[in-house]
């Protein structure tokens, strides 16, 4: 009985694990599609096309699509892709987030290309602490240097149908951070 259990258990294990390697392929096959297809329609648009209102917490920022993408990884590459989401602006023309506002301006500069470091040592620990929250939040990778206490993340950003395809996804990989888009 106790070999029956054993070749049970591993008949299961071994059924699992072909399971499992079968979705960690098509998760890297769409990892890989949607890298060629972001860079693909970033070759195409200049730098001030696709102007974004962003309203975070009540106070308005105003900046291109190609800036808040320039992070493939973040919360807004998630956020506007085309083929996962593309989040419509609201009656006002806006995108509203609900975070504080008060150090966003030090990622979007960042998003820019400006070098935020000596603003970032200026400020208090508790401004320090909303900005280090909000960049772990945002998961703009390029700042996580910044902040030894964030780590970066492995994000997946995956179209989702069913509740099975939750399951698997799930099942299949141990990873921090997911943006996943039901349609």
């Amino acid at each position: 009985m106790t070999q029956y259990k054993e070749d049970t258990k591993q008949i299961v294990a071994n059924e699992l694990q072909s399971q499992l390697s079968t979705v960690t392929e098509l998760l890297d096959a769409h990892l890989e599609s949607f890298a060629k297809e972001t860079g693909q329609s970033r070759a195409k648009k200049s730098r001030t096309d696709n102007k974004i209102t962003l309203n975070i917490g009540g106070t308005t920022f105003t900046t291109s699509l190609l800036t808040l993408t320039a992070d493939q990884n973040s919360f807004f590459a998630g956020m506007f892709n085309d083929e996962l989401s593309h989040q419509e602006p609201d009656a006002d023309g806006e995108h509203f987030i609900d975070r504080n506002p008060q150090q966003f301006h030090v990622i979007l500069d960042f998003l820019r290309g400006y070098n935020v470091e000596k603003r970032i040592a200026s400020l208090d620990d508790v401004q320090r602490q909303i900005l280090q929250d909000d960049v772990d939040f945002y998961n703009i990778g390029g700042m996580f240097d910044l902040f030894p206490a964030l780590k970066r993340k492995q994000v997946v950003y995956i179209k989702i149908t069913n509740l099975v395809d939750i399951m698997q996804i799930f099942s299949s990989r141990r990873m921090d951070k997911y943006f996943i888009v039901q349609h």
